[in-house]
């Protein structure tokens, strides 16, 4: 399989589980950042190093969305390749591991992160009732 058609099968996945919203560029760009910061953690990296890039990366004006996508992946291949693991064959273990779960395996945690103000959810919808 493809990258492209594993992205795609990936993006039909996340929208089936999360939503329309899990379409839109800043909830990927959130659930990038999560991840990213997730696997700086189990590689050492403290809180306050994690937070002092993340001020510095604010403090300078928005880069080029594609380029800075493009960075993130050689990251990914020099961080895979420091952990002695193949990129491709770790994205397609989590991709079969994703796509093994039941609909709804994330709801509880999703709902968590809407709530902490870290994901979108869905559109808020509101009903009157006739009393």
């Amino acid at each position: 399989m493809t990258t492209q058609d594993l992205a795609g099968k990936i993006l039909q996945w996340a929208t089936k589980e999360f939503g329309n919203n899990a379409m839109l560029p800043d909830e990927r760009a959130l659930r990038l950042l999560e991840e990213a910061a997730e696997a700086a953690q189990a590689m050492g990296v403290n809180k306050e190093q994690c937070l002092a890039v993340v001020a510095r990366c604010y403090g300078k004006s928005p880069g080029d969305p594609v380029k800075e996508l493009g960075q993130v992946g050689i990251c990914l291949l020099a961080a895979c390749a420091v952990m002695h693991c193949d990129a491709q064959a770790v994205w397609e273990k989590e991709a079969r591991r994703l796509f093994s779960l039941p609909q709804g395996y994330f709801t509880d945690r999703y709902a968590a992160k809407v709530a902490a103000g870290i994901a979108r959810g869905a559109t808020p919808t509101t009903t009157t009732k006739e009393q």
